[in-house]
């Protein structure tokens, strides 16, 4: 569950851990908000929310030890996995899976839900959803493991709509300083006034967890750490666009990117079906236009199916992406493909 970061992500997640220190709550339910599905997922709790609840909670208990920058995937899938008694590498597949759905389209989502886990035909239009859902998933194993991973409906589980509120609930009851008006609701949050007013049902129930948690939770986050920095890391997919044909060939329809960054540099999966077949001296180049114009790269192939293509070049020098003709003893190169890479 450990994942890659960039430098700007973790100069987000310095700065979220240092709010979330502080006793900001609103740091807080954007952890909520990022990692719902995923400890939905582990959890899958049949006994509404409780279990799920108390993992953001323990989150917000252990906050004073959680070190600026710190990834909080591994950290709060292991928070997750032991709610349920499991390893971190015992749920990761199910972890990796929400994830991946989480950044499907909203508009596509209920579609690929239904031919994974319901058994329909796949729509057209969710062709091209489905083999980014597939790639964020590839290094789950073959395409069997990976069909495995999405026929299983946890993941697909929306997180409550009223997650937020009811983790809100949880810890300000337990955790709030003496003379707050417990009347104030919490701007922009969607929490009103009766959701933090008392302890309710979910804040009365967690209250002997979150109680007797303080001894517990430096150890446990300790072995959390370890064990997510021995597990090995998962790469993220960085972006998935499509490239545009510019009619240096004909009948080419364009193609598509991933584009995921490793330690050893940028690596391109490329699928560009309509692209013909080169053969002798001529041949196909993956190109990388950097901010300063230098061309560098990335490989050279003779069709456009299920191509991998690699760079040693930070994403954030690179400007654009193109696919060249070439020949082999010539310098000259026409664009077929081209791609203006996309930033967050």
């Amino acid at each position: 569950m450990q994942e890659f970061r960039p430098a700007d992500v973790i100069e987000q997640d310095t700065r979220l851990a240092e709010s979330l220190a502080e006793g900001d709550l609103a740091a807080l339910d954007e952890l909520v908000q990022r990692y719902g599905r995923a400890v939905v997922a582990v959890v899958d709790d049949d006994d509404g929310t409780q279990r799920v609840v108390e993992v953001f909670a323990r989150l917000w208990t252990v906050r004073h030890d959680i070190e600026p920058g710190t990834d909080f995937a591994p950290l709060v899938g292991g928070l997750a996995a032991h709610a349920v008694g499991r390893t971190s590498d015992e749920v990761a597949p199910t972890w990796a899976t929400a994830m991946a759905v989480d950044a499907v389209a909203d508009d596509a989502r209920a579609g690929l839900r239904e031919f994974h886990v319901g058994g329909r035909d796949l729509a057209d239009d969710l062709d091209r959803h489905e083999l980014r859902l597939r790639r964020r998933l590839a290094h789950l194993g073959d395409d069997a493991l990976v069909a495995a991973a999405l026929r299983d409906p946890a993941p697909w589980s929306d997180p409550p709509v009223d997650l937020v509120a009811n983790v809100r609930a949880a810890v300000t009851h337990d955790h709030e300083p003496p003379g707050r008006d417990a009347g104030a609701g919490v701007p922009g949050t969607g929490v009103d006034d009766e959701a933090i007013d008392g302890p309710g049902r979910v804040a009365r129930s967690l209250r002997p967890v979150l109680l007797g948690l303080s001894g517990a939770a430096a150890v446990l986050l300790v072995a959390i750490i370890a064990l997510s920095a021995a597990s090995g890391s998962v790469d993220p997919v960085a972006f998935t666009a499509d490239l545009t044909p510019t009619g240096a060939i004909l009948d080419v329809d364009g193609g598509e990117v991933t584009v995921t960054e490793r330690d050893a540099g940028l690596e391109i999966e490329l699928d560009a079906p309509t692209l013909p077949r080169r053969a002798g001296d001529q041949f196909y180049e993956g190109v990388l236009v950097l901010q300063d114009g230098t061309e560098l790269s990335a490989g050279s192939f003779n069709e456009g199916d299920s191509v991998t293509l690699t760079a040693g070049v930070d994403l954030d020098r690179v400007e654009a992406f193109n696919v060249v003709t070439r020949s082999i003893g010539s310098d000259s190169a026409d664009v077929v493909l081209k791609l203006a890479v996309p930033r967050a």
